[in-house]
């Protein structure tokens, strides 16, 4: 870290009870595991940036609610329960591999199935189109936001998938 080292610490403090922990950590991986990060090419996981950047908001915004929860008069949902990472295989079965029937809508950055968990819990599932390095720093974006956010318009953010250039939010 190119910081001051008590400025270091003070955001890896911050960042033991956020949110995006769980989901640096995955990034973190895939960094680790990416050419840039190994030193060897792997077109899977090819990015071109540093992932951690996607999060650099996250490491340096103020402590309490973000605005979005603020504006809305909402109490942010509780920040010691990250959203759940989930296996494509997970959300593969709970939406019948994507199914036709499934299918709910479809956008500019990809497609959103309906999908029932093993504990019964209805979900929706929106699975990114391929990733790339501008698309990981939305999806960083993406989750940062819903994972906080508390509106009757907005969704909430229970997990997300991140496998190879697979990027999904449940």
């Amino acid at each position: 870290c190119a910081l001051p080292i008590s400025r270091c610490q003070r955001m890896t403090v911050a960042l033991e009870n956020s949110p995006a922990r769980a989901l640096l950590e995955k990034l973190s991986v895939l960094e680790r595991d990416s050419a840039f990060g190994s030193g060897r090419f792997r077109p899977d996981t090819e990015f071109s940036g540093n992932v951690r950047e996607a999060m650099s908001l996250s490491r340096s915004a103020p402590p309490g609610p973000p605005p979005l929860c603020s504006i809305c008069q909402h109490k942010a949902p509780v920040f010691g329960k990250p959203p759940k990472w989930f296996s494509y295989a997970e959300l593969e079965l709970a939406t019948c591999g994507f199914s036709h029937n499934n299918f709910l809508a479809e956008g500019g950055f990809g497609s959103v199935h309906r999908g029932v968990l093993p504990d019964g819990r209805a979900i929706a599932v929106k699975q990114h189109k391929l990733a790339s390095s501008q698309g990981d720093v939305e999806f960083c974006s993406e989750v940062e936001v819903l994972s906080c956010a508390q509106h009757r318009n907005v969704v909430m953010l229970i997990g997300y998938c991140i496998e190879d250039k697979r990027r999904l939010l449940v």
